[in-house]
């Protein structure tokens, strides 16, 4: 009979307990007499499984190619195997009293334990079996079978519609009596044993999903979710105590869902980041209508705004009525209003951390709006399907039609504009390491009665590259350029002048995360920023200006960092944070 080898490798050997012959003799004791002249390994073994009642199994690329002439008499098989495969790294061992496995001698002495073979003969059981209603997703592979038959599978639960990650979202291992949640990158990880068991996933808006997953190995598994309507019988409303909500160590962090905020009243049609916020305890507007925002006390100029790893300078457009931020291309945000990380550094208020997404994967995609000052546009999709992705978006302002309205001569003489545009792509060159390069421009124009105005603009671009090391190590290595320049102007009379001043940087920072078990994480990494600045140029504006031409000396200053922070999870009871930064 004719065994190549399991494709799979040399751990499928366990078909062999889909076998229920029993043999009277032990395979110790059976004797071979043959005379083998000139023939290889391969004829030989297929010419001793006609002769003894045993079953071979091999890979049969490891076979050697070598011609052997060889002759036994009443001899073990043990020693006819030992002969055969002299000055090879090929060994043998025999299963029950059936098989003979033949395989790397490395392999072979490896010490497997009974839950290995338990879980080795309970997945390949389950490959005979008719799945009635659905297929089974397999993770892994049965040649890297661990020892212990214990497994740890991870992956990421996505929207279907649009590629996001889902947060919080509930995976159920049904007969296991397990289950985990996704975290903040929609990521999740779980420690099974080996053989198929029963997924059900469930998140709030979305249909349940029940799978059947066959785990070998450890891997990856990605899950989709279709949205769902709901209807609701009735709403009961409980009042919940005052630290209720405390679910984790990181206290005073706000963490704002697209989905919830595109549910809040709209400012002119615009979505806005910022005026989410405000909704939060202890923020505050700095005046009507306006996106800056004091948190606890703090100053406007206390907070750090970062898009990804960026900085952003000035977060506002048109006097501050519409934030910098195209809600259509974000996937999070983040309001560290206490205890902030030590990755960002020190801050006297607080960090928002915004953080853009991925184009979808699968399919083409475009959204667009208009309003009555603002129109916007967004595309995205697949440049490689699953492989490579893009999304850009853009915002401009028509605003100047409405000044015109009033009946103020002041008003109608003066005149609004902003624009930005993002655009980002993402390539996953395999499973462990992806590749992010994004860009960002911004501009604001602004004048008053023709007597005098302001502009700023922003140019920033970034590279990220995403390694995963291990199941349990990730690395982020991110590279960016930016820089902000802002002008003021005096229009009319003999000091009329233009008064400019920019801002510019280099960043580089690598960020390790180890995470060893559900219950603990260390970030750690260093950073370094090259900063020049260009305090101040003031030059003369039309020809009836007496102004001097003056410029200030430009400045630079070089920022260096080396970071570490971790949560633990004590007990579901008492948990630590805490962070280190020189």
């Amino acid at each position: 009979m004719k065994h190549p080898f399991i494709p799979k490798g040399i751990l499928l050997f366990a078909l062999l307990v889909l076998s229920q012959t029993i043999f009277a003799q032990s395979i110790n004791d059976l004797k071979v007499t043959a005379n083998f002249q000139q023939k290889n390994a391969r004829t030989i073994l297929q010419e001793l499984e006609q002769q003894l009642p045993v079953e071979i199994y091999y890979k049969e690329q490891e076979l050697p190619t070598q011609k052997l002439t060889l002759a036994f008499q009443d001899t073990s098989l043990d020693e006819v195997l030992k002969a055969v495969f002299d000055g090879t790294l090929l060994n043998h061992l025999f299963y029950r009293d059936y098989a003979v496995i033949i395989a790397p001698g490395r392999i072979l002495e490896e010490v497997y334990s009974s839950d290995y073979y338990q879980g080795l003969e309970k997945s390949l059981a389950g490959e005979d079996k008719q799945l009635s209603k659905m297929k089974a997703i397999e993770v892994g592979s049965i040649d890297q079978l661990s020892p212990t038959g214990v497994s740890k599978v991870s992956g990421t639960v996505r929207d279907e519609q649009n590629d996001e990650e889902i947060i919080g979202a509930t995976l159920q291992w049904t007969e296991l009596n397990q289950a985990t949640v996704t975290d903040i990158d929609g990521t999740f990880q779980s420690e099974l044993p080996v053989g198929e068991h029963e997924l059900v996933i469930k998140y709030v808006g979305y249909e349940d999903q029940v799978q059947l997953v066959q785990v070998y190995s450890d891997g990856e598994i990605n899950i989709k979710l279709r949205k769902a309507a709901v209807q609701l019988d009735g709403v009961t409303v409980t009042a919940k105590k005052a630290d209720d909500n405390v679910e984790n160590s990181q206290a005073g962090l706000t963490t704002l869902d697209m989905k919830d905020l595109k549910q809040l009243p709209a400012f002119l049609g615009n979505t806005d980041v910022v005026k989410g916020l405000l909704l939060q305890p202890g923020v505050s507007s700095i005046g009507e209508g306006a996106v800056g925002f004091n948190v606890r006390g703090g100053e406007v100029d206390q907070n750090l705004i970062v898009q990804d790893e960026a900085f952003i300078l000035n977060s506002s457009h048109a006097l501050g009525f519409f934030s910098t931020f195209n809600s259509d291309l974000i996937s999070g945000v983040d309001l560290y209003k206490g205890n902030i990380p030590a990755e960002y550094g020190g801050r006297l208020a607080s960090v928002m951390d915004v953080r853009m997404r991925d184009g979808n994967f699968e399919e083409f995609k475009i959204k667009g709006g208009i309003d009555p000052v603002t129109t916007r546009l967004t595309l995205e999709g697949p440049i490689v399907k699953e492989k490579a992705s893009f999304i850009a978006g853009f915002r401009t302002s028509y605003s100047n039609w409405i000044l015109g309205l009033f009946n103020v001569l002041e008003i109608q003489r003066s005149s609004a504009f902003f624009y930005d545009a993002n655009a980002r792509m993402t390539l996953r060159f395999n499973d462990k390491n992806t590749l992010v390069l994004s860009g960002y421009s911004a501009q604001d124009e602004f004048s008053y009665n023709q007597e005098f105005g302001f502009q700023y603009s922003t140019l920033t671009g970034q590279a990220t590259y995403r390694t995963i090391f291990s199941d349990k190590v990730l690395s982020r290595l991110s590279l960016i350029r930016s820089d902000y320049k802002s002008a003021r102007f005096d229009l009319e009379g003999i000091d009329a002048a233009r008064l400019d001043n920019n801002v510019g940087y280099w960043k580089i920072k690598e960020q390790i995360t180890y995470t060893p078990s559900n219950d603990f994480q260390l970030d750690a990494g260093i950073s370094a920023i090259n900063y020049q600045v260009d305090p101040g140029k003031r030059t003369p504006f039309g020809e009836d200006s007496v102004i001097t031409p003056k410029e200030l000396e430009q400045e630079k200053g070089l920022e260096m960092a080396a970071f570490a922070s971790t949560n633990w999870t004590i007990s579901p009871r008492f948990s630590v944070a805490g962070g280190l930064r020189y």
